[in-house]
Formats: structure tokens, sequence, C-alpha cells
């Protein structure tokens, strides 16, 4: 005889956003560790550093967008306040000065598919980002 557990939708919430929270904090651990001069082992989804990095960030927002649509507005606002969801939101600022880093050396260095490449990556971001 397997027992049967019922669930109140509110309960359900708690549940998924908690699994959520924890899911978005392992990644931004992982994100940290591929981030880090020192890691040497192998990415997640790539083992390319700047790939795995972006496509870790990818993740991290994907999670933090079905958080927000779990949570109440108060809840996401207290949860944007946490020191993980900022922590996460300053190494997304870090790795875009990084690209336009890589930019101005590629200009300097007349590297033209480093140029090509952070131009497409720049259009997409910026397809992908709302207007405010």
């Amino acid at each position: 005889m397997k027992p049967t557990i019922e669930l109140e939708c509110e309960q359900v919430d708690v549940i998924v956003v908690t699994a959520l929270k924890s899911q978005f904090s392992s990644l931004k651990h992982e994100l940290n560790l591929r981030l880090s001069d020192d890691y040497t082992g192998p990415g997640i989804f790539n083992n390319d550093k700047d790939a795995d990095c972006a496509e870790i960030q990818i993740h991290m927002d994907a999670v933090a967008k079905v958080l927000s649509d779990n949570m109440t507005l108060q809840d996401v606002d207290a949860w944007k306040s946490d020191e993980d969801y900022c922590i996460t939101e300053q190494a997304a600022e870090i790795e875009r000065l990084r690209a336009a880093l890589q930019l101005i050396a590629a200009d300097v260095t007349g590297n033209k598919h480093h140029q090509a490449q952070f131009r497409q990556d720049t259009a997409c971001e910026a397809l992908e980002t709302p207007n405010e």
C-alpha cells in the first residue's frame, strides 16, 4: 500500500520555490568556481570557460525567471536583495565588461574573429533584452 499525501497549492509552490532557489544557488556556486583562475576541472556544459560561463548564466537567468513567476512580488524583491542574487548580477556585469575589454583587445590586435563574435553576441543579447 502506498500512502497518499494531499497538498494545498500553496504548499506545492513553497516546495517548487525552495527547489528552484537551491538550483540557483548551486548554479551560482558553479559559475563562481568556473570564473576562478584556479579552476582546472571540466565545465558543466562546455569545456571552453567562456562558453560554459555564458551557458551557466543563461540557466541562472531561466531559473530566476521561473522563480519570479512562482513568488509574490514582495518575495521576489526580498530574494533579489539577497546576497546570492546580487552576486550573480555583479558577475553578469563583470562578464559584460570582460567581453568589452576583449573587443578592445581585438581592435588593437586586429583580430577580426573576436570582433565578429563579440558583435554577434552583442546583437543576440540586445534582441533578448527587453527595452526598459
